[in-house]
């Protein structure tokens, strides 16, 4: 039995290591960006948050409590599950709507109408706690049932009015005037954050900086979905499976922030001008920036950078 625990925790820190690196390596969709990559991946950390406070309230909902069976685990677990299926929805809205800013038309616009599930969910969350009043009055404390019965009632019309609300919201958010609202804020920070993500890569590959940091972030992301296949095989129960998912898609998400540092960044160099000032001066007779050019050099070959001049190592690489 422990062989193969053993061999189902090296398989699933294997597959766990293979998908994160496929995280790593993968570009954009066409017309996207690498800085959508990692809002995507940041929502798929929060999904996991979310799936792994649902294991825990499935794990509560089954236990029963001697002289009230399952009347109060059973609704205080799916108090829960509501709120785990909430932070689950409000990563989905993440990763579907603003992780796909360049390719998505309105990716603000998604992200915020898909707030109204949470609601919804939280509508749920007041629902069950109306059945968990409910529980509390019966075997032993049924005399309480004078009290609870009514409350009970209450507080289920609150949450089946919250609910109604969080499709409401769904609605008024996605349409009318909050939509054209989104739809321009979305025409704006697209491009704001194609120009963001473009010239960090810029500056990745112009330092030479890019490629290491990178490879850092993905060698840790890597470890970190190592563990996460580990966890996730430890036990074989509902939890430590969604942890360990979760903890690999942390581990995903960090890699694809090295994305950002080493990204295609075009064949000119931003810092032309400047190259090219302290080449026009370093061609005189005397060059009073000789020291700097000097430096310069002596760090680009220090860097890997090649012998085509002095400055070649501030070009991008190819």
């Amino acid at each position: 039995m422990k062989s193969e625990f053993r061999m189902s925790a090296i398989v699933m820190a294997v597959v766990s290591v293979m998908a994160v690196t496929a995280h790593a390596q993968s570009s954009p969709a066409p017309g996207g960006n690498d800085f959508g990559t990692v809002i995507a991946n940041a929502g798929s950390v929060i999904s996991g948050g979310g799936s792994t406070i649902s294991a825990i309230g499935s794990v509560i909902g089954s236990q029963s409590i001697p002289g009230v069976g399952s009347s109060v685990p059973q609704p205080l677990g799916n108090i829960v599950q509501q709120f785990g299926a909430a932070t689950s929805t409000v990563g989905t809205g993440v990763s579907q709507g603003l992780g796909q800013l360049g390719t998505s038309g309105n990716p603000v616009g998604t992200t915020l109408s898909s707030l109204g599930g949470p609601v919804s969910y939280f509508g749920g969350a007041v629902t069950d706690a109306g059945s968990l009043v409910t529980g509390l009055s019966i075997g032993p404390l049924s005399p309480l049932s004078a009290v609870t019965t009514p409350l009970a009632s209450v507080i289920g019309m609150l949450g089946g009015a919250i609910t109604n609300g969080g499709g409401t919201l769904t609605t008024a958010l996605s349409t009318g005037p909050a939509g054209q609202i989104t739809q321009t804020l979305s025409t704006l920070i697209t491009p704001i954050t194609s120009t963001v993500a473009s010239t960090t890569q810029t500056v990745g590959s112009t330092t030479g900086l890019g490629a290491p940091l990178s490879g850092l972030l993905s060698t840790l992301g890597a470890s970190l979905g190592a563990a996460g296949g580990t966890i996730a095989g430890t036990g074989n129960t509902p939890i430590t499976t969604a942890l360990g998912n979760d903890v690999t898609s942390v581990g995903a998400a960090i890699a694809s922030v090295g994305g950002l540092a080493t990204g295609s960044s075009g064949s000119g160099n931003p810092l032309a001008p400047v190259t090219n000032l302290l080449a026009g001066a370093a061609g005189g007779g005397s060059n009073p920036l000789a020291p700097v050019t000097g430096l310069l050099g002596g760090l680009a070959s220090g860097a890997g950078g090649s012998s085509g001049g002095l400055l070649a190592g501030l070009a991008p690489r190819k």
